[in-house]
């Protein structure tokens, strides 16, 4: 399916579905932006993020700040020294934090978590890109989307999820 999806720009199930920028075939594509702008703008209950590079990317800000004035309960956890771009982590969260007035949950990893999972109540998506105009924009990428239902790895993504948050501080921009 993958490679029917690498190949083609196809994907062949109802259940989940491949996401990726691919710049080396013949008519490249970049759908990541547009995919984690669709999560976090269908969410209607909650909205997580866990980031290991996470850019003040103005559609991203405005999107999840747009959630929360919806009532989405908001969750973000990012490693608390990024080994890479921990400025522009600390300032998307630092913008996060005004634009929302303190009212979204942010956390810090103590270690370096290389995490990009973004999940709503309607479906979860992670794979190796982070939220950076460079990911979005130059480099080849693959995320797996899975709809929200009831899937073993959906609920053990959750599942670390949980104990990481569990293990991290929260941010205090």
């Amino acid at each position: 399916a993958c490679l029917d999806k690498l190949e083609h720009n196809r994907d062949t199930s109802d259940a989940y579905a491949f996401r990726m920028n691919n710049k080396t075939i013949n008519t490249p594509v970049f759908e990541m932006y547009e995919c984690f702008l669709s999560i976090i703008n269908g969410a209607q209950k909650e909205l997580v993020i866990v980031m290991a590079y996470f850019a003040p990317i103005t559609a991203i800000i405005r999107a999840i700040v747009s959630a929360w004035k919806r009532g989405v309960k908001i969750r973000i956890l990012i490693p608390e020294n990024a080994n890479f771009q921990n400025h522009s982590n600390r300032r998307t969260l630092s913008l996060l934090m005004k634009y929302c007035r303190n009212e979204i949950e942010v956390r810090l990893s103590p270690k370096m978590i290389h995490t990009k999972l973004i999940f709503s109540e309607n479906s979860v998506m992670f794979g190796s890109c982070n939220i950076t105009n460079q990911a979005f924009s130059q480099l080849g990428e693959v995320d797996i989307e899975l709809k929200n239902e009831d899937i073993p790895i959906i609920n053990q993504l959750k599942e670390s999820v949980a104990e990481n948050w569990s293990l991290s501080q929260p941010a205090d921009d």
